[in-house]
This record gives C-alpha cells, sequence and structure tokens, in this order.
C-alpha cells in the first residue's frame, strides 16, 4: 500500500471553517442583517453579506410590486384575477429568488466570492 499525504488546508480555508454558516444566512431573505453585523473582521462574510443584503432588498421590492398590482390595482375590478396575478406573480418569486439564494449558498459552501447573477454587480456595503 502506498502511503497517502494527508492534505493539510490552506489557510484562506482554515479562515473560512467557522464562517461559511454565518455567510448562508446571508442569502435566507433578511436574515442577511446577522451577517451585516458579523461582517467587519472577515472579507468573505463581507462579500456574502452584501449579496445577501442586495437579493433581500431586490426581494422586498418584488413583493411591494406584486401587492400593489394584485390588491390595489386589480383586486377593485376583478377578484379573480388579482387571485391569479398574485399566485403567479408569489410562483415566479419561489422560483427566481429560490434559485438565486441557492447560487449563493452552494458559493458559500464552496467557498467561492463568486456574484449572484443579475444582482451581483451591485455593492450596497462598504
Amino acid at each position: 500500500m502506498e502511503d497517502m499525504e494527508l492534505k493539510q488546508p490552506s489557510p484562506e480555508q482554515e479562515d473560512l471553517k467557522g464562517k461559511k454558516f454565518t455567510a448562508c444566512l446571508a442569502y435566507l431573505f433578511w436574515f442577511a442583517v446577522i451577517p451585516m453585523i458579523y461582517s467587519t473582521e472577515s472579507k468573505f462574510i463581507k462579500y456574502h453579506a452584501n449579496q445577501g443584503f442586495v437579493l433581500a432588498t431586490v426581494e422586498t421590492i418584488y413583493i411591494i410590486i406584486m401587492v400593489i398590482v394584485s390588491k390595489l390595482v386589480l383586486w377593485p375590478f376583478s377578484r379573480a384575477a388579482s387571485l391569479l396575478v398574485e399566485t403567479t406573480m408569489f410562483m415566479v418569486f419561489v422560483g427566481v429568488f429560490g434559485m438565486l439564494s441557492l447560487i449563493g449558498i452552494f458559493n458559500v459552501i464552496r467557498g467561492k466570492e463568486k456574484p449572484i447573477p443579475t444582482f451581483g454587480h451591485i455593492k450596497l456595503l462598504k
């Protein structure tokens, strides 16, 4: 049998060891506030806190638009149309933002600082 060498974790991997869970919280809607509090010491957490904060902000704007369209615009004319539009917009919300959150979480698990599609280039936190 050959002697197998154990790989030693790099300093970067060692730095990420206890920070991945905190960084994952950034992609769970407004739980992004938690990594923002802890982002001062880690560049990795700070990066993902920004990504999660941008995603949570866009999600909130989408929800506000969804409520305005379904409840204020369509509800007075047709309740059935309002419920249909609201249900459709909610399914799009869950699909699109759920996928973006999963992409962010997978990036955290892999230890990557890769931007999420569409909104990843926006920087709200310094």
